[in-house]
């Protein structure tokens, strides 16, 4: 069965006084635009996107992760033992 996940694209825009750092974390970006000297906007750009199977690990791999992150194969086929069908992996054996 492949395995879905869901993606969501998040932009964030900020506005400052000096140049931002290029090492800023989400948590700096957080506290600099909550409690520090930033003026920060969050937009959506998609929420909650299906991504199935190898578009999956495609999206996966472009993280620097692996799809067993996710309990998935390379081709995005769930490993899950719960979802695993085994009845149909041995085949018909009447």
């Amino acid at each position: 069965m492949k395995k879905k996940i869901y993606k969501s694209v998040l932009r964030v825009e900020i506005l400052s006084e000096e140049p931002l750092n290029d090492c800023l974390s989400l948590s700096d970006i957080d506290y600099e635009t909550t409690e520090g000297h930033c003026s920060g906007h969050l937009d959506w750009e998609s929420h909650n996107a299906e991504v199935v199977g190898k578009e999956a690990v495609n999206e996966m791999h472009k993280h620097g992760s692996d799809p067993e992150f996710f309990q998935m194969d390379g081709e995005g086929n769930s490993l899950d033992e719960e979802e695993y069908d085994f009845e149909s992996e041995a085949g018909d054996e009447s």
